[in-house]
């Protein structure tokens, strides 16, 4: 028997989890804008707008909670219902990912130096996974669908849509919310490693400045300078000082600055 527990347990979890990352995605966007003011204005724009259906997103979610849990206080038979919200934080989810990912793939070609057998692939599992997101929701608004029954209805589109987040949950407890609670949370996942990867760039600069260093005086007493001594005693051997100088080498884009007319990506 489903309890509350696996059913509006489970989605109140996912809601709390989400408000938090969506915390850490707005804390974020303001490092971002702050610390990257040289950045192309596209660049801008997809962060805003990023962080724009993140915030949508969570609008959605606490509207879907609330329905539940305090409109409809003591009525065991909203866990039936589908909110409308429930099904439109899908859609925000799937724009979400594939913005992201699509971002990353761009990334992928520019640092390896436009290498389509690797991007291809790439960008095809991102558009196959957002044409799930849109098979889905598609079918559910046509349909009419009110009822997680007849959502149940979309069992193979279903798990061909979380296939990414939550497959095990949901195969293993189907008429449970838990997988909705990996839902709520895959959103704030994609925006957090896009905002993370964008605000890392300053450190990672200064850190690949830093490791261009070198190796100094290195002693070596060891056999070989025992060998040279026996062959010419007169020899002096109380060691050998050996200087390597290394440059480490790192392949990288160009910086997102407002130079690179190819939006600076």
């Amino acid at each position: 028997m489903v309890t509350l527990d696996e059913t509006l347990g489970a989605f109140y979890i996912g809601v709390t989890i989400g408000a938090a990352l969506w915390g850490v995605s707005c804390l974020q966007t303001y490092t971002y804008y702050n610390d990257y003011p040289q950045d192309h204005i596209f660049l801008k724009g997809l962060v805003f707008v990023i962080w724009a259906l993140d915030t949508v997103h969570q609008v959605l979610i606490s509207h879907a909670v609330y329905i539940y849990l305090v409109k409809n206080f003591a009525n065991p038979a909203i866990l039936v219902q589908v909110v409308w919200s429930v099904l439109a934080e899908v859609v925000i989810n799937a724009l979400t990912a594939l913005f992201v990912q699509l971002f990353f793939v761009y990334r992928i070609w520019k640092l390896s130096g436009g290498r389509l057998y690797l991007t291809i692939p790439v960008a095809c599992l991102a558009l196959g996974q957002f044409v799930g997101f849109m098979v889905y929701s598609g079918k559910a608004y046509a349909g009419n669908f009110t009822t997680f029954p007849q959502i149940m209805t979309l069992k193979a589109t279903i798990s061909t849509y979380i296939f990414m987040t939550s497959v095990l949950t949901y195969s293993a407890a189907p008429e449970t919310f838990i997988y909705i609670c990996f839902f709520f949370v895959m959103g704030r996942l994609y925006s957090n490693s896009f905002l993370a990867t964008l605000n890392a760039r300053n450190n990672i600069r200064d850190q690949s400045r830093a490791d261009s260093h070198s190796l100094q005086s290195i002693p070596i007493s060891g056999r070989s300078a025992n060998i040279s001594a026996q062959f010419n005693p007169s020899i002096q051997t109380p060691g050998v000082a050996v200087k390597v100088d290394t440059t480490l080498e790192y392949a990288h884009d160009r910086d997102f600055t407002q130079g690179d007319r190819k939006f600076g990506l």
